[in-house]
């Protein structure tokens, strides 16, 4: 697989699985979600939020 197909892969991946796993935590409630579970952004919450910068 050359460079490119490999990077129009890795961007039509990007948005499906970011779906997922938005759906995923959607279902945790809100205050565990953000709640320190002492991972390096804090929270679950806290990593999303870099995430998507």
């Amino acid at each position: 697989m050359n460079l490119r197909n490999n990077y129009q892969l890795m961007a039509q991946y990007n948005p499906w699985m970011n779906e997922k796993i938005y759906a995923i935590c959607d279902r945790i409630p809100d205050r565990d979600r953000k709640k320190d579970i002492g991972a390096f952004f804090k929270s679950i919450h806290g990593t999303l939020n870099v995430a998507s910068i």
